[in-house]
């Protein structure tokens, strides 16, 4: 690789560094993402930056928000924190969103999952206490019209 080219791609990715951590010091951002199979990145010699793909002339970020902030305020921020880091126009992606913790002061509850965070769901466990349910007893005896014809 020529000193020129590995100069470029030094300051790629240290442009790259620059916009993944303006973005994470956004309030609200709890991470970056990087798509579902890790396209979203933007490759340096020996490592990477995921979540930030940067172009000569644009960029982009796909963030995890707190669900307790403004999604697009946050997102707003972002778009104007990475912009004047990269100093180039940065569009942002709001990938997925997360709850932080619970707010009260109690033990925390132990979920099925074993490696979640306290406060956290973790995917397919929805809490039984938390559906609404109507009356029970139309629930558990449903009413049935069967017809038999025996007209043979």
């Amino acid at each position: 690789m020529s000193e020129s080219s590995q100069s470029e791609s030094s300051q790629a990715g240290s442009v790259a560094q620059q916009v993944a951590a303006a973005a994470q010091a956004v309030p609200g951002v709890t991470g970056l993402h990087a798509g579902v199979f890790g396209e979203v990145a933007t490759y340096l010699p020996g490592s990477r930056v995921s979540g930030v793909r940067m172009s000569d002339d644009s960029g982009e970020v796909h963030i995890i928000v707190d669900i307790n902030h403004d999604l697009r305020a946050v997102a707003d921020d972002v778009v104007t924190a990475a912009s004047q880091a990269a100093g180039v126009p940065v569009s942002v992606v709001v990938e997925d969103v997360s709850v932080g913790p619970a707010e009260s002061h109690d033990a925390p509850e132990s979920t099925s999952g074993g490696d979640t965070a306290a406060g956290e769901i973790p995917v397919g466990d929805i809490p039984v206490r938390d559906i609404p349910v109507g009356s029970t007893s139309a629930q558990a005896n449903p009413t049935r019209s069967t017809e038999v014809n025996n007209d043979e």
